[in-house]
């Protein structure tokens, strides 16, 4: 494995059952190297290990594994910015781990490829609804009755109750899903329109006519393949698509596609497709780098392999030429909205970033009234850093793309905070005060526009369940909200002030029911102040859906809590990347692919030129 691929992993070391965070890999040092401990004896890392934990290392010349404790990391990081260099850095205190005593956690790239394993994963992770409810309530049941957790739990004065709460929830009905000259009412139970919206012209197209197809000439067939069916799904859709320039190349370097690309760019050149013979990360980084910072022109990668397959090749196509669409800034679809003059803020942080020092905060701002068009960000800030220093500056320039769009400044802004981490404090609450600082820098006093600040968790504990029987249905929610002042109560520490029934130990076993996932639309809130709620957005086939947590932190605008779950719920039918609903607000979602190219492969601030098209889909 390459030292890029390893750096930045968790592993897991089984002798003390602890996970470790790899911050460098030390090649100078080996299992023989010493170190001197805290009683001032020295012995090597193979004696300290053989002692300590009876552990004996085979290969004495491996190098060691590096992990900084994070408070030596942002002590060292502090150190660094006030002129202490990089050996600042390395003088924060080590932990070095011997590679083959760790076990590498999370799933490689490879076991996503093969199919058998990730089936085998499933198995363990897709967890059915009914039979994640029977292992918590077993879990309640053995917490309960054991004696050392009574005697603790009756020490802070708690019961444990035996079974999960039942709280009401609502539905929110199935959105209308708007084309260019007919609409597709989503499937109540799934959320989904992509196999009846395929003939269906776009709500707005762009011409493709300046285009070119890059390939190895060996792929010449498949590349003739490609553009005849693009055409024919142009067709279908309504969308002009020309024929392309075709580049042949004589070999698949990096190098070969850079120098193809930058002898052939034109001033009128709309998009460039790149066929890949496979997917190799330093060849798609340096394409997407050149075009997102040099070029000025949006581009597609495709893998060989996605078009040799006759079954799948027109869905493929099919949403090449969406994306592509959208990269030109057109639109694929719309829901009706009814929040005439309101701008809707995405943010999201990616902290996978080959930098471990480094994060990339992602910014989308919509600039029309339908939430179909948007401007997009990032900034670069410090690894584990929540708050936006520049989310100021952010929202001016969107506030002037909005401005230049419709003519005038938007009345309301509703910003879908993502990627705070349960560490954060206080961000909110400064980066509201940053907003304003902004409004009164471009607005005149009198005229601040209404402010919505929402925060969004997508990653929760929570589980909701539908539950069916002869009498009654009802939602279950197993574990505990986002913690805030009115999160739903834990099964296992309940609030004596809980708004929901809580069954005691003592109630008799409740009727046969039947559990499943509930409908998309599900929506379960808490009306205490701050306003909070869980959105069911999406459908699944295996295992237990996965709720999203909505966080009301600041609202001016008047909206009531209905009419903030209702607009949640179709900002999450506008993400174009896919023909359904997705987990959060598409502005959300675009916010993390920007980040994350621009993290990943750009490794800098795409041109600006690119700002208002959807380029990193």
């Amino acid at each position: 494995m390459s030292q890029r691929a390893l750096l930045g992993q968790v592993v897991v070391t089984r002798y003390n059952n602890r996970a470790y965070h790899i911050d460098k890999i030390d090649w100078q040092m080996s299992p023989l190297n010493t170190f001197q401990r805290n009683d001032g004896t020295t012995m090597t890392f193979q004696q300290y290990y053989a002692t300590m934990y009876n552990r004996t290392i085979t290969n004495l010349t491996q190098p060691l594994l590096v992990h900084y404790h994070k408070r030596d990391k942002n002590a060292a990081r502090r150190s660094h910015q006030g002129g202490g260099g990089k050996e600042a850095i390395r003088e924060a205190s080590p932990i070095y781990l011997i590679p083959e005593l760790t076990h590498l956690t999370g799933i490689s790239d490879s076991m996503r490829k093969d199919g058998a394993v990730m089936k085998a994963i499933s198995t363990q992770t897709r967890i059915s609804p009914e039979s994640r409810k029977n292992i918590l309530e077993f879990f309640i049941k053995e917490v309960a009755t054991h004696p050392e957790t009574q005697g603790q739990f009756s020490s802070w004065g708690v019961d444990v109750h035996d079974r999960v709460h039942e709280v009401t929830g609502s539905l929110l009905s199935p959105e209308e899903v708007q084309f260019q000259k007919n609409a597709i009412r989503s499937n109540s139970l799934t959320a989904e329109w992509g196999s009846s919206s395929r003939n269906h012209a776009l709500m707005r197209s762009v011409p493709l006519r300046v285009w070119q197809v890059l390939f190895c000439k060996d792929h010449e067939e498949q590349a003739l393949s490609f553009v005849h069916n693009m055409q024919k799904v142009g067709r279908l859709i309504k969308l002009v698509i020309s024929p392309p320039q075709l580049v042949p190349l004589t070999n698949d370097d990096a190098g070969t596609y850079m120098a193809a690309i930058a002898k052939n760019i034109r001033e009128d050149l709309q998009c460039i497709v790149c066929i890949l013979p496979n997917a190799k990360r330093d060849r798609y980084d340096a394409i997407k780098r050149m075009h997102s910072r040099e070029l000025h022109v949006p581009s597609q990668c495709v893998l060989l392999k996605s078009l040799t397959d006759q079954r799948t090749v027109m869905s493929v196509c099919h949403k090449i030429a969406l994306q592509i669409t959208c990269k030109l800034g057109g639109e694929l679809w719309r829901v009706k909205l009814n929040v005439a003059g309101t701008m809707v803020v995405g943010i999201d942080i990616c902290q996978n970033v080959p930098k471990p020092t480094q994060s990339v905060a992602g910014f989308c701002a919509s600039t029309n009234q339908h939430c179909t068009q948007y401007y997009s960000t990032v900034v670069f800030q410090e690894a584990n850093q929540d708050k936006i220093a520049a989310i100021g500056t952010c929202i001016t320039a969107a506030l002037e793309r909005f401005k230049h769009s419709n003519g005038h400044l938007p009345e309301a802004v509703i910003v879908y905070r993502d990627g705070l981490s349960d560490s954060a404090a206080n961000v909110e609450r400064d980066e509201i005060h940053l907003l304003y600082q902004a409004f009164g820098m471009v607005y005149e006093p009198t005229t601040t526009p209404r402010l919505t600040y929402i925060t969004v968790k997508k990653r929760v504990h929570t589980r909701i369940f539908h539950t069916k029987s002869s009498s009654t249905s009802s939602a279950s929610v197993p574990s505990p909200a986002y913690p805030s002042p009115s999160s739903l109560a834990s099964p296992l520490l309940p609030s004596p002030s809980s708004p929901f029934p809580v069954p005691s130990l003592s109630s008799p076993a409740p009727s046969p029911v039947s559990i499943c996932n509930p409908a998309p639309g599900t929506v379960v809130s808490s009306h205490d102040a701050p306003f909070n709620f869980f959105l069911v957005s999406q459908s699944t086939q295996q295992g237990t859906i996965m709720p999203g947590h909505y966080l009301v932190v600041h609202d001016t605008s008047g909206m009531s809590p209905l009419h903030i779950q209702q607009f949640t719920y179709k900002m999450c039918h506008l993400y174009y990347n896919w023909p359904g609903t997705i987990r959060v607000p598409a502005p959300c979602q675009y916010a993390q692919k920007a980040a994350f190219l621009a993290g990943q492969s750009i490794h800098s601030q795409p041109t600006h030129t690119l700002a208002d098209k959807l380029y990193f889909l």
